[in-house]
């Protein structure tokens, strides 16, 4: 073997080592981030008197699988769970992750509220962005739905129902009015349950108060309503 044959197969293995040890080296970094952040997350829910889970298995509820953005993808996992009461109703506050196809893991904290009397009509509220890129089957099947007279509304999200008249009257001026002041909520709900998210943005723990008066904002807008 000559010696600049040497040399090259000697670089391309220092290579190969070099890759490996960063590929190891940022894999024990994300597991130690992954460990803090269940820490942090399970201090604060303590706090707030939450029940805690580090990982939970909710994917066969019934309420659970209404929602488009947890019956889609493959590999999907809650972790981080808290459950409790907030603006006196039950909520459970996550972290949910799946993938799409051949595609990166998408990672969400999600917001779910239960609504004790009310029962609204099944919907999903995306922003256009967000909505484009989902092949959902309620996007392929669902009616589109625009509100009247709202145009800068209608160009932040795409909206989709069983019933569009039903859904219109979920969204009083109000609703609408906050809704525009945050054009990267994305809101599901149905029956029962209403889920508020920002699509692939995980919560910091130090961002959870801002987390709840946000999706406790959009959570009051529903609670109240008379169809």
């Amino acid at each position: 073997m000559s010696g600049s044959s040497s040399w090259i197969i000697a670089v391309v293995y220092l290579g190969g080592v070099s890759v490996g040890a960063a590929c190891l080296g940022t894999t024990i970094y994300m597991a130690g981030h992954e460990r803090r952040r269940t820490m942090q997350l399970a201090r604060i829910a303590n706090r707030l008197g939450f029940r805690f889970r580090r990982q939970a298995n909710s994917m066969q509820r019934a309420w659970f699988m209404r929602f488009p953005l947890f019956r889609s993808g493959r590999r999907r996992r809650i972790r981080n769970a808290m459950k409790g009461r907030f603006l006196n109703a039950d909520v459970r506050v996550f972290d949910f992750s799946s993938a799409h196809g051949e595609g990166p893991i998408h990672r969400h904290t999600v917001a779910v509220y239960k609504l004790s009397e009310r029962r609204i009509p099944t919907f999903c509220l995306w922003p256009h962005s967000i909505a484009a890129q989902r092949d959902e089957p309620m996007r392929r099947q669902e009616r589109l739905i625009d509100m009247p007279g709202r145009p800068h509304f209608n160009a932040l999200f795409e909206m989709r129902g069983v019933n569009p008249m039903t859904v219109r009257k979920l969204f009083h001026s109000r609703t609408l009015d906050f809704l525009e002041r945050h054009p990267d909520l994305c809101i599901e709900g149905g029956g029962q349950w209403i889920a508020v998210y920002r699509y692939d943005y995980r919560t910091r723990p130090n961002e959870l108060h801002d987390l709840f008066r946000v999706t406790g904002q959009a959570f009051r807008a529903f609670r109240y309503w008379k169809g």
